[in-house]
């Protein structure tokens, strides 16, 4: 993705091309392109159909910034509802934990706005991900991607023709994306051991009582998570082997 979108870098071209040159400062295409496909989608939903949430926003940012995370929530969900015979989403509670703090931070006007007009991001870290208090560790690529389309989109903003643009540019290309690759709508199907997941787990709360105890103490709570402690559950981890496949 081209990275430094100024007036000397773009050519107006013959027959209402547009060209983009000097690609010094540019960011490679996502490791994860499904988990970034997932994230800008709710960027445009929000900006282009007035669709915004900021759980289901903060859902999609652990997926992508935090893949290892995400995965390992999932794969401990899936043994708890199995062990447990009822439905357990741990990454469905945290996305309400979001959704919660950031009803509680902040006016709703505001808060709406900002995930309209392209800063939802940052202000999603600025009320809920505060001094990084969730613990996540970002990758500088994943982050370089994410920051290219910011730019663009704010000078969008600063052209004052974003609410012309975005929902035509979303209404043209959301259904192309869906019908060529219809395989970015769906979440990767790899899933890590019990145990390796288990251990990401324990080492992001980690980072989050070192930052928060109180946020600590309320994950344990609200993801339940003293049940898999084995001193509440009936039913103790039993640790795989190896990596599985579902």
């Amino acid at each position: 993705m081209h990275g430094d979108p100024h007036p000397g870098n773009i050519r107006l071209l013959p027959e209402d091309k547009v060209s983009l040159i000097d690609f010094g400062i540019a960011a490679s295409p996502p490791k994860r392109p499904k988990a970034f496909y997932q994230l800008m989608k709710q960027y445009w939903l929000a900006e282009s159909e007035d669709q915004h949430d900021a759980g289901t926003l903060f859902r999609y940012y652990i997926q992508y910034y935090a893949y290892d995370l995400y995965q390992s929530l999932r794969r401990i969900s899936r043994y708890a509802t199995e062990q447990l015979h009822e439905s357990f989403d741990l990454n469905a509670a945290l996305e309400d934990l979001a959704r919660t703090i950031f009803k509680e931070k902040g006016g709703v006007e505001q808060r709406e706005r900002g995930i309209r007009d392209g800063r939802g991001g940052g202000m999603l870290n600025r009320l809920v991900n505060t001094n990084n208090r969730f613990g996540l560790i970002a990758k500088l690529d994943d982050a370089d991607m994410m920051r290219g389309w910011s730019t663009y989109i704010n000078v969008i903003n600063k052209l004052g023709i974003k609410s012309l643009i975005l929902p035509k540019v979303y209404s043209r290309v959301m259904p192309q994306v869906q019908r060529e690759m219809p395989e970015l709508e769906q979440e990767d199907e790899n899933e890590v051991s019990l145990s390796t997941a288990l251990e990401i787990v324990m080492s992001w709360l980690e980072r989050v009582a070192g930052k928060d105890i109180n946020l600590f103490q309320e994950l344990v709570e609200k993801l339940r998570l003293r049940e898999f402690s084995g001193n509440q559950s009936p039913a103790p981890i039993i640790p795989e082997e190896k990596t599985v496949s579902a």
